[in-house]
């Protein structure tokens, strides 16, 4: 799930920078990963973890199944986390987030 957030974000800053951090509080694990890529359309956002979802813009410039991100929100549910995506628009990044309770 991780690997694939990487992925995703190294797929869409083909220029820019990756960046991957975790933070442990209070029991629970969060990991983010930030990319200074394209950005994601605020319209977007909701449907990003939906089965086949993708950025129409890049459809044919981006190789990608649409579902790469379901499957990713499927492992994080079934561990009790939380997944989302956060950006303020096309052209100004992405982040990635997800939080796991620790066992």
């Amino acid at each position: 799930m991780i690997q694939n957030l990487v992925d995703n974000a190294i797929k869409y800053a083909p220029s820019g920078a990756v960046k991957v951090e975790t933070v442990s509080q209070n029991g629970t694990a969060l990991v983010s990963v930030k990319d200074s890529g394209l950005g994601i359309d605020k319209n977007l956002i909701p449907y990003l973890f939906e089965e086949f979802v993708r950025d129409e813009r890049v459809k044919k410039s981006i190789r990608g199944t649409g579902l790469g991100l379901y499957i990713a929100r499927k492992i994080v549910e079934a561990h009790s986390g939380k997944i989302w995506a956060e950006s303020e628009g096309e052209g100004k990044r992405s982040a990635f987030f997800v939080t796991l309770k620790k066992i």
